[in-house]
C-alpha cells in the first residue's frame, strides 16, 4: 500500500459513538488501553505521555530523514494559530511531524510486526496464498468458521471460538457483503443470499491529500 506508513488511530469520537450505539468496549478509553499495549513509540517525549506505550510488537517513530518543507509546513501552522501537538494525543486537531510505523527507518508492517514474532508457536498457522472467499454463517447468523481458495482447491476451515474480520477497508466490506451481510437490494441484484440487511459501505470515506 502507498499510505506513508502513517501512525493514526482515527478520532476518540468515533470510537465512543461505536461503543454508545451498542458495542461494548469500543470506546476510546478502552482501545487506548490497546494501542499503548501494542506499541513501542521510539521518541522518548511522546512515549511519556499518558497516550502511548513502549515495549509492544508494533514500532513507531518519525522518519529519520526529514526536509526543511516539513518544518516549514508545522510553523506555517502555528503562525496561523494552530497547536504544534501529537495528533493521537489529547486533542487530535493541530499541526505535528507525523509519526509512521517505521522500525531503523525501514516500513513496520502489520506481518511484520505482529507475525513474524509468533510464526514459531505451535497454536499459529499462516497460511500463505490463500483468498478467503466468504463468511460462513450459521442459522442465528454466527460466524463459525470461513470458506478459503488455495493453490485452486476450495477449503472450508470452521473457527473452534470466533472469526475475527481485518481485511483492510475494502476487502472487510467486500467480504461481509459476500457473504450475506450487506444492502439488500444491492445483494439481490448479484445474486447472493441476504442474511442481514445492513448498510455496509455505504459510509467508506477518503482523506484528502496534498503533495508540494
Amino acid at each position: 500500500t502507498i499510505n506513508a506508513m502513517l501512525y493514526v488511530r482515527g478520532n476518540k469520537k468515533d470510537y465512543d459513538d461505536w461503543e454508545a450505539q451498542g458495542n461494548p468496549g469500543w470506546g476510546y478509553e478502552t482501545v487506548l488501553h490497546y494501542f499503548k499495549k501494542s506499541e513501542d513509540n521510539r521518541n522518548p517525549d511522546l512515549a511519556a505521555t499518558p497516550y502511548h506505550g513502549t515495549g509492544g510488537y508494533l514500532t513507531v517513530s518519525e522518519a529519520p530523514f526529514r526536509t526543511p518543507l516539513a518544518t516549514a509546513f508545522v510553523d506555517a501552522g502555528v503562525e496561523l494559530g494552530y497547536e504544534n501537538r501529537d495528533g493521537n494525543g489529547e486533542f487530535q486537531t493541530g499541526f505535528m511531524i507525523a509519526q509512521g510505523t517505521l522500525r531503523d527507518g525501514s516500513r513496520c508492517s502489520t506481518a511484520k510486526a505482529f507475525l513474524r514474532p509468533i510464526r514459531e508457536r505451535k497454536n499459529v498457522h499462516i497460511a500463505m496464498h490463500s483468498h478467503v472467499l466468504k463468511i460462513l454463517l450459521d442459522n442465528t447468523n454466527t460466524a463459525i468458521g470461513v470458506k478459503i481458495k488455495r493453490n485452486e482447491k476450495i477449503y472450508t476451515i470452521l473457527a473452534w471460538k470466533e472469526v475475527i474480520l481485518s481485511a483492510g477497508t475494502l476487502n472487510t466490506a467486500q467480504l461481509l457483503m459476500l457473504s450475506g451481510i450487506g444492502p439488500k437490494d444491492h445483494l439481490t441484484d448479484l445474486g447472493i443470499p441476504v442474511h442481514q440487511n445492513l448498510p455496509v459501505g455505504n459510509n467508506l470515506q477518503d482523506h484528502y491529500g496534498s503533495g508540494a
